[in-house]
């Protein structure tokens, strides 16, 4: 039995064409159209889809608990805590359709921004991060969720849990920079 309907999805991904493809990176459209006779569709706009659920679900979340709600919803949807924390907890990259062949894309949950390459300006800090993919599968898996059964109550509660695996995360992560604490709160 899966843990929650996030993790149910994953399991359930051929049976759940919305979920499917969120989990389809572009790079295995690309392989999938080189390769393959048909077509195949990848989850960049249900990503954006997703990521609009994301921020309204944070939004209504923590609106009465934070005072600078949008610095406060920032710490729960970077790319670096969908990759780190909510990535590498379902471990998304083994659901994942993309092209095993390229070598750019990461497979890890170690975030690592690239350098950005002469000559090319850099659009925003997560343009250049390899690791991008897996944010971007974790927003479209949301986003195939919600296409699939419609139920903002179910994106609700799959973001509550999230918020409460980054703030266990987060102190775990806080007393190992400073066992200290851990001594003072015993």
């Amino acid at each position: 039995m899966a843990e929650d309907a996030f993790a149910e999805a994953l399991e359930n991904r051929d049976g759940l064409l919305w979920v499917k493809r969120g989990l389809t990176d572009d790079s295995y459209k690309k392989y999938v159209n080189r390769n393959v006779p048909g077509h195949s569709d990848d989850n960049f706009n249900l990503a954006t889809f997703g990521d609009s659920l994301l921020k309204f679900a944070l939004t209504s979340l923590l609106l009465d608990r934070r005072e600078q709600l949008s610095k406060a919803r920032q710490e729960y949807e970077s790319d670096m805590v969908l990759v780190t924390v909510i990535g590498k907890h379902y471990r998304i990259a083994d659901y994942m359709l993309y092209d095993r062949n390229d070598r750019n894309i990461a497979t890890d949950y170690v975030w690592s921004p690239k350098e950005p390459s002469k000559g090319k300006s850099k659009k925003s800090r997560n343009d250049d991060n390899s690791h991008k993919h897996i944010a971007t599968a974790v927003e479209g898996v949301l986003g195939g969720i919600y296409k699939e059964h419609g139920d903002l109550g179910e994106i609700l509660e799959i973001v509550r849990r999230w918020i409460d695996m980054i703030d266990s995360e987060r102190s775990i992560s806080k007393a190992v920079r400073h066992p200290d604490l851990l001594r003072n709160a015993v």
